[in-house]
């Protein structure tokens, strides 16, 4: 297994000429901020007040000065990996990018979509993508954990995207529940579509007849309890169904 982006980072640290006695600190606030630790986006505050270092301000400077700017940093193969996995297509779930970084030991299971977004921003890389909820919001520190799913969406297709999200979302409720199939989607097909649904906490899919039907509902909803359990009639008898 290859090192991963914490131990390269700590690596390019404390082997690096540029930094004297506070490699050590200094390693440890970019480890912080970039989300290796359990902090969800740390603010720059939060990190001066952790490590005693005194201001925002000073905490951006070492961030400038030993980690954004170091090339070092930018040739890792954790990082230079998962900027290839985001800019590989228009639109990347964090799913697939997560267990491809993962199978390598780049990063730990609960490392969140949301701090290697920041990572590769502030390293200049995939800046023409931006993070997405599987609701449509741009990723924040009050939903950066809400969620399994994200999604990295290149600019050129944000607009789609976003416009197939609030397609797919505003659909069931007019038409109850429905089928893949009735939804005419600009962008999403297929595996990707059901990837989407399945990454929004109130979806519901099930299978019947090679037909993949989904609604969104609130699973403390008695419709949606009554779904766990559902049976669909079909030619005088009832046949299971599959809830996903």
């Amino acid at each position: 297994m290859m090192k991963s982006i914490e131990e390269e980072i700590l690596e390019v640290f404390v082997t690096s000429a540029r930094q004297t006695e506070y490699k050590a600190r200094n390693a440890k606030v970019a480890l912080a901020y970039y989300g290796f630790s359990n902090d969800i986006l740390p603010t720059l505050e939060s990190i001066s007040e952790k490590y005693s270092i005194g201001t925002r301000e000073r905490v951006r400077q070492i961030l400038e000065d030993y980690f954004t700017t170091n090339s070092r940093i930018k040739q890792i193969d954790g990082i230079q990996g998962a900027a290839k996995l985001v800019s590989s297509k228009p639109v990347s779930f964090w799913s697939e990018i997560k267990s491809a970084l993962c199978k390598f030991g780049f990063i730990p299971q609960d490392y969140l979509a949301a701090h290697l977004y920041v990572l590769l921003k502030d390293l200049g890389m995939c800046e023409e993508f931006e993070l997405y909820t599987p609701t449509g919001e741009k990723v924040a520190r009050s939903n950066a954990a809400k969620f399994e799913q994200f999604l990295f969406v290149h600019k050129d297709v944000q607009k789609n995207v976003l416009s197939d999200i609030i397609k797919l979302r505003n659909f069931p409720s007019r038409h109850g529940m429905v089928t893949l199939d009735a939804l005419e989607l600009t962008h999403f097909k297929d595996q990707e579509l059901k990837r989407l649904i399945n990454g929004i906490p109130e979806s519901w899919q099930c299978l019947h007849e090679d037909q993949t039907w989904f609604l969104f509902e609130d699973r403390g909803n008695p419709l949606s309890q009554f779904l766990q359990i559902v049976h669909v009639h079909s030619r005088h008898k009832l046949l299971p169904v599959d809830i996903m």
